[in-house]
């Protein structure tokens, strides 16, 4: 017998509007970045980053690490803006997705490495794991 699985019209919306929001975005950096490669060189490149929690108070120190430490010290490496998606609905939820631009491969080779060299990232990583 099958199993009925009823959401909300908010849960839907929500899921819908992630996946509208992300096919958005890789749109428009492949439609922009068409324009530009005609104008100039440059060109941009993208890392998505996949980090699933577990409900309770990892949340809290997630959303805090991403908010006050990680995102900022990669805006102070000229990647900007970073993209931050939560996703709650699922079987692999809750689940944070950050898609971090950057004008190099190089520079996100290397990122573990620099961000590493980040006071504040390390920090906030070593408050995070205390928990």
């Amino acid at each position: 017998m099958g199993h009925l699985v009823f959401r909300s019209w908010e849960d839907s919306l929500e899921r819908r509007d992630f996946v509208t929001s992300a096919i958005a975005m890789a749109g428009a950096a492949l439609s922009v970045g068409d324009g530009l490669a005609m104008a100039s060189p440059s060109r941009e490149f993208y890392q998505l980053r996949k980090y699933a929690l577990q409900t309770g108070p990892q949340l809290a120190l997630a959303q805090n690490y991403f908010e006050h430490a990680l995102i900022p010290a990669l805006n102070r490496m000229a990647m900007a803006p970073v993209g931050a998606f939560k996703l709650d609905i699922g079987p692999e939820t809750p689940t944070y997705y950050l898609l971090i631009p950057a004008t190099s491969v190089e520079a996100l080779a290397t990122l573990d490495q620099r961000l590493a060299q980040t006071a504040t990232v390390r920090s906030a990583v070593v408050r995070f794991r205390v928990r």
